[in-house]
């Protein structure tokens, strides 16, 4: 079996996976249960991004060594500064609000 687009990992990294895998699929289904789509379901899909990808759910990650001075957390493993905070109710109701960029589409698939 090939997957093409599957990033390289180190063996030992792989076995682990695949023994935790067998807890989840059955043993035919190990190396492919994880990525394998039997069926298309759009339904699911939409139900999935009308419930999750909406803005009262996201979050923000803002990563720069300028934040260090309003850092109020460490990380437990690497000891790296940051900050917690709730995005601010105005700019979520923005967010839920703003109009559609045209700009901003998907292709139309390569015909070649």
């Amino acid at each position: 079996m090939n997957f093409q687009f599957r990033e390289k990992e180190r063996p030992d990294d792989f076995v682990s996976s695949l023994a935790g895998r067998m807890r989840d699929y059955p043993l035919v289904e190990c190396l492919s249960g994880e990525y394998e789509m039997r069926e298309f379901r759009p339904d699911l899909i939409k139900e999935l991004l009308n419930e999750y990808l909406i803005p009262s759910r996201m979050r923000v990650f803002l990563a720069s060594k300028e934040f260090t001075s309003i850092a109020t957390e460490k990380e437990k493993w690497f000891d790296t500064q940051y900050k917690k905070e709730y995005l601010p109710e105005e700019l979520i109701e923005k967010c839920e609000t703003c109009e559609l960029i045209p700009e901003l589409h998907l292709h139309s698939p390569n015909e070649f």
